[in-house]
């Protein structure tokens, strides 16, 4: 599932239950205990086959959990600042990041673990695994109680094709010439036969 809207990520990982665990077991047990995150490259950085097939990787794991308590979304680097943040991403997309959310029911706390290696279905079922089992550690740099609160902001969902930069609204934009001297740097003047 794409992250597109701005209750995408409170409707979809909720935290099970409130401070005063007002959500039953049963209602505590539907809900997603893992969330799987992935940041796919932005298309300026990549094009529309590429993402597919990282999306495709997702799709396969999907399937491994299939009927699991698991949530899988996914999102292009760049178009959720706040939520990357929160996971202490910025950098080295395609990212995937394992979120358990807290839950009040059991008193369990927020965790987030990186997944460092291959982005392929084998490599993030097992990591899946690893991060089911306990292990993974917490990701640095990554304060699980603000992925919650982060607002994601509404985006336009992908329109499954490559990056058009006549779309782009820093596109049209013409870059202001300004002068070396503007900048603080007076460089001599060469003449073409110098060049």
């Amino acid at each position: 599932m794409e992250l597109t809207g701005e209750d995408v990520l409170q409707d979809s990982c909720p935290p099970a239950g409130n401070s005063e665990g007002l959500l039953d077991a049963d209602e505590a047990a539907a809900l997603p205990r893992l969330c799987l995150f992935a940041f796919v490259p932005d298309l300026r950085d990549s094009s529309a086959r590429e993402r597919n097939a990282l999306l495709e990787e997702l799709r396969k794991v999907a399937s491994e959990f299939a009927g699991r308590p698991y949530f899988i979304g996914w999102a292009a680097a760049g178009a959720h600042p706040r939520i990357e943040g929160a996971f202490a991403l910025g950098y080295g997309f395609p990212a995937l990041v394992a979120y358990v959310p807290p839950d009040a029911v059991r008193k369990g706390a927020a965790r987030a673990v990186h997944l460092k290696g291959k982005f392929d279905a084998k490599s993030i079922v097992s990591f899946v695994e690893s991060v089911r089992g306990g292990g993974g550690g917490g990701a640095s740099g990554v304060d699980p109680s603000k992925v919650v609160a982060a607002d994601p902001g509404a985006v336009e969902p992908w329109d499954g094709k490559d990056f058009d930069p006549s779309k782009d609204s820093a596109a049209g934009k013409q870059d202001e010439e300004f002068s070396l001297a503007d900048l603080g740097l007076d460089l001599p003047s060469a003449g073409k036969d110098e060049l």
